[in-house]
């Protein structure tokens, strides 16, 4: 293949990757990229182990109480996030929007990056490209959530906070 046809990913000035190997970036001629046997390893075993844990303490209805909540009386971006997994485990869709409604906007997309960047670190010869995000769109992101934080706990927005 003639170099001028190669095909690469442009890259914006915005781009970063959500993690960037460190052991990529420091690594001598001759040594294989990636994280070390035992970081994959810990990392392959602890996040399932965690996230099983997680949502057995979810399903079986166990609340964790919001501190945020606790202590202000106002609620924050994740205030019923747990009611609407458990809602979604038992197959109520409309129970989990009306716990929280941006659980499906924000929750699952970020749940899907995430899982990619866990097979890219677990899994290296899988050779997943990591995850760019301009930051541009974070800054939407963010501003998306501290707008939502506001108006749920504005009387006129009930509807946006925790059934």
């Amino acid at each position: 293949m003639k170099r001028y046809m190669k095909k690469t990913r442009r890259q914006f000035p915005g781009d970063t990757p959500i993690y960037k190997t460190p052991a990529a970036e420091s690594r001598q001629p001759g040594q294989p990229a990636g994280h070390p046997f035992a970081f994959r390893v810990l990392i392959g075993i602890g996040l399932p182990l965690c996230a099983a844990l997680g949502l057995h303490a979810v399903r079986a209805g166990l609340r964790i109480p919001c501190l945020f909540y606790e202590l202000t009386g106002l609620y924050c971006p994740g205030c019923g996030s747990g009611r609407a997994i458990r809602a979604l485990l038992h197959g109520h869709p409309l129970q989990m929007f009306s716990c929280n409604c941006m659980l499906i906007f924000l929750g699952f997309p970020c749940t899907g990056i995430l899982l990619h960047e866990y097979l890219r670190i677990v899994f290296p010869p899988l050779r997943l490209k990591p995850v760019y995000i301009r930051q541009r769109t974070v800054a939407w992101i963010a501003a998306v959530l501290i707008l939502y934080w506001i108006l749920r706990n504005i009387p006129a927005f009930s509807f946006l906070a925790p059934a």
